[in-house]
């Protein structure tokens, strides 16, 4: 079996170790990077070096920094974003309603450079951009002049606006839980007057197919977290998880487990429940095992099997499809620039995570936990987004990103 061997030195200030990224010809050319849930679906070609060494530490320590700062003069003055998206090579941020150079702008990811602007977007600030196969869904934020909402379909190569939703009343289209080849499934924010409402539309025609009401006294069934299998719809919020029959809508299951997210492993149900993490079988519904992690953030990463639980005791890798235990890192043992680490952020790219702290950008192996990379990148400011094309955070008024020089060293 092959293996090539990807190195990435990473700055924006300091830089101590490398990262060394695996790729193998027995499996998916690059796992793709989970950041928060919205995320959603990165992947790429990282390039490499041609040193000829094994990737160890001595040629990049003391590196001088790969990554440069741009100053950005279309965000507005508090440089504010409302929603940020990445795909394989490009960065989609939504800038502020309230500066006339706004609008949902492409960035490459390589050079900085700006790939398009739809300033129309302006009209419609987006509150959640989800990326998928080519195209990106905005869902567009309600405003007090009566600006409709709904979602916006974009061809992310061109920034050409195709199909729109619009839905009635005072809600805004705050989360795009899941697209699939069929449907996109969407839910509203949730109003203590109107609740929150969970709509399945059909992808091509971004036409509704049923919505669900969640009325506004019980207020903690607004999704947080959702999946579309090929006969149901899975969501989680924060007093249950429930299950809808993908053809009417009628509500088949539910659960007391308070799911913050949920995703399909296989044929496994994985959620985020309170206080840790369970697994039952998407048929049946029997529980399979639960994992306790108090005090801890878990994220689910199904393409890297793996379950990453952070918090400011450490770092916890666990197997997802059995909740085995893989690794755990103490803080002590952890350089982080002195911060504490952004819960919910990890992100997997090939065999390495990656892992904001308000100090900097750590790196940790996936199969052993042992730290590869720490920089100084200020990564926990902002949204911060890792895809095999490189690192990017938006932060303030600055974009830190692989501009000028590449960020991955060709081995």
């Amino acid at each position: 079996m092959r293996r090539r061997a990807l190195l990435i030195a990473i700055g924006g200030g300091s830089v101590s170790g490398c990262l060394q990224l695996h790729e193998s010809d027995d499996g998916p050319p690059d796992a793709e990077p989970q950041p928060d849930e919205t995320t959603d679906d990165d992947g790429g070609s990282p390039p490499t070096d041609d040193d000829g060494d094994d990737g160890g530490e001595d040629d990049e320590k003391g590196a001088t920094s790969q990554v440069e700062e741009l100053e950005l003069e279309w965000w507005d003055t508090e440089g504010r974003t409302y929603a940020v998206a990445v795909s394989e090579d490009s960065l989609f941020v939504n800038g502020s309603r309230s500066n006339s150079l706004g609008g949902l702008r492409s960035i490459d990811i390589a050079t900085g450079n700006e790939e398009w602007h739809n300033a129309t977007i302006i009209e419609n600030t987006a509150s959640t951009i989800r990326y998928h196969e080519g195209t990106l869904y905005v869902g567009l934020h309600r405003h007090s002049d009566g600006t409709p909402t709904g979602i916006l379909e974009v061809d992310a190569v061109t920034g050409e606006a195709g199909s729109e939703f619009r839905i009635d009343g005072d809600q805004s289209i705050q989360n795009i839980l899941d697209v699939s080849q069929e449907y996109v499934l969407a839910a509203t924010g949730r109003s203590m007057q109107a609740g929150s409402y969970l709509y399945l539309l059909n992808r091509r025609s971004l036409t509704e197919e049923w919505y669900v009401h969640f009325p506004g006294e019980d207020h903690g069934t607004s999704p947080g977290s959702g999946v579309i299998t090929d006969k149901s719809v899975i969501i989680g919020n924060s007093n249950s998880t429930r299950e809808y029959s993908v053809s009417n809508g009628e509500e088949v299951w539910v659960s007391e487990d308070s799911a913050r997210v949920v995703r399909l492993v296989g044929e496994q149900l994985v959620s985020v429940i309170r206080g840790g993490v369970s697994s039952r079988e998407l048929v049946g519904k029997d529980r399979n095992w639960t994992l306790d992690s108090p005090r801890r953030a878990n994220s689910l990463h199904p393409e890297a099997g793996v379950i990453l639980s952070v918090g400011n005791a450490g770092v916890s890798a666990y197997d997802i499809e059995t909740g085995s235990a893989l690794w755990d890192r103490p803080m002590e043992e952890i350089e982080s620039g002195g911060g504490v680490f952004d819960p919910g952020r990890p992100s997997v790219v090939n065999d390495s995570v990656l892992v904001p702290a308000s100090g900097g950008l750590v790196g940790l192996d996936i199969e052993s936990g042992e730290q590869q990379l720490y920089t100084d990148l200020p990564t926990a400011e902002g949204h911060t987004r890792v895809t095999a094309s490189g690192i990017v955070t938006v932060a303030d008024t600055h974009f830190y990103g692989t501009a000028g020089t590449p960020l991955w060293n060709r081995r």
